[in-house]
């Protein structure tokens, strides 16, 4: 399928976005852009984006981020409560909604989440990717100080696409400490998860062990908004074929772990 992601949403016109076959947009696209509404210009600007990302004819994806984790595992999480509050407000959003209606207390009363709460969890959402990823770098600096500095993106490079691979391995693990810690669960336990993981994550956690280890090559580390696009990566099969402006995912792309569709040349002006 064509996932179109959120910067080339609001940069593409929707006559060209139309033009796409298979689109695929998803929970975490209406999430950003419920997200961003801090005043009553952004309102405008992104409940335009809402109308044109529901008028599109393309399969939304509406599951969390954390719940194709717990998918990827063998655990049943494909509905929860934040999915069908952010369906719940997008909707609402949808009708002829004014920034004055986006009341904290309708919202709290209707759906059981507010703008604020949304805006929380999504920076909570980024810093916890952050930490996670800049805690395996640290740890990797110090196991391997005498890493192969040379290397370059887009070369069949054996030392770093095998530190990949090792890294994969280690964030899913990582994962499985999570999830087994936050469910208290006796029945969910880790040998059990290990053995259900559908591999489902491979793309999502490759890039995460791609970025990793060229941090430790340039020292550069998560930008501001890259947590947002790792999550996008949850919703990208690896046959999928990804729309995005973003640089990180041109580097993935370089790095031979995803391929980017055609995006030049059919830009709106916001």
């Amino acid at each position: 399928m064509n996932y179109i992601e959120t910067s080339f949403l609001r940069s593409s016109s929707f006559e060209y976005l139309q033009t796409i076959p298979n689109k695929k947009i998803s929970f975490k696209l209406f999430y950003e852009l419920l997200s961003g509404m801090t005043d009553e210009n952004q309102f405008i600007k992104r409940k335009i984006q809402i109308l044109k990302a529901k008028k599109l004819d393309a399969y939304i994806d509406w599951r969390t981020p954390n719940a194709i984790i717990f998918n990827a595992f063998g655990i049943d999480a494909k509905i929860n409560c934040d999915s069908d509050a952010i369906k719940s407000i997008v909707s609402y959003i949808s009708d002829n909604t004014t920034y004055a209606d986006l009341n904290e207390n309708i919202l709290e009363s209707e759906f059981g989440i507010s703008l604020d709460r949304i805006r929380e969890h999504d920076l909570q959402g980024v810093n916890i990717i952050k930490n996670q990823v800049h805690s395996f770098i640290e740890n990797e600096r110090k196991i391997n100080s005498g890493f192969n500095n040379f290397f370059s993106k887009g070369e069949n490079n054996f030392e770093i696409y095998s530190a990949v691979e090792l890294d994969k391995d280690l964030f899913i693990r990582e994962l499985v400490n999570q999830i087994v810690k936050s469910t208290n669960n006796p029945i969910i336990t880790y040998p059990i998860l290990l053995n259900n993981y559908d591999g489902s994550l491979d793309l999502y956690l490759r890039c995460m062990g791609m970025h990793n280890n060229n941090v430790i090559l340039t020292g550069k580390y998560l930008g501001k908004n890259d947590g947002h696009d790792y999550d996008h990566l949850l919703y990208i099969a690896n046959d999928d074929i990804v729309y995005s402006n973003d640089h990180i995912f041109k580097s993935f792309e370089e790095y031979g772990y995803l391929k980017l569709g055609n995006n030049e040349n059919h830009l709106e002006v916001q």
